[in-house]
Order: structure tokens, then sequence, then C-alpha cells
């Protein structure tokens, strides 16, 4: 699987999906519009939320969609200049559900 931009970011959260993993075997994510930083900065307050820690992706992945939108409505509320949150998940979660 290939994505780049906006396209990588999709191929990303497939290819990060539990239930997509059966369909691919790899994938090139270039030029994804989120970066580390970017990712640490946003995933520590919801993390913080559902008492897990921000390098321990098993959690997140145990998590209901439900348990992390509501972390991450609590964690907007706490980012004052990223808010990458609700465009990464709660869109791509809205539309899986």
């Amino acid at each position: 699987m290939y994505g780049e931009s906006a396209g990588a970011e999709s191929a990303a959260l497939h290819y990060v999906t539990p239930e997509m993993q059966s369909f691919f075997q790899s994938a090139i994510i270039q030029s994804a519009p989120i970066t580390y930083a970017e990712y640490v900065t946003s995933g520590v307050p919801v993390g913080e939320q559902l008492n897990y820690s921000y390098t321990d992706i098993s959690c997140f992945r145990a998590a209901s969609y439900q348990q992390i939108v509501a972390a991450q409505k609590v964690a907007n509320t706490l980012l004052t200049s990223l808010k990458i949150l609700l465009f990464l998940s709660i869109g791509y979660l809205s539309l899986t559900t």
C-alpha cells in the first residue's frame, strides 16, 4: 500500500488498524502530514486521559473508539496550537462506525 501527503496519513491509519492488517503486508508512507513531534504532542494528553503511556500502542489498540474519542475531546481542550487530533482520528472513526 502506498500513500502520499494526506493519502499517507490514510495509509498509516489503515496499516495500524487491526481489522485492516490482514489486507496489507507493508506500507509506504511518504510525506505524511503528521510528524513524530506532533504525534507525541497529541499522543501524550490522550494517553494521560486513558491512563496509558503514549509509547504503549497496544493499550490504544485495546481501547474502544468511544474511549479514544472521549479522551481526544478532553485532550483537545488542553492543546493550544495543535488541533490535529480531530482531523486524524475522529474523522476516521466516524467513517468506520
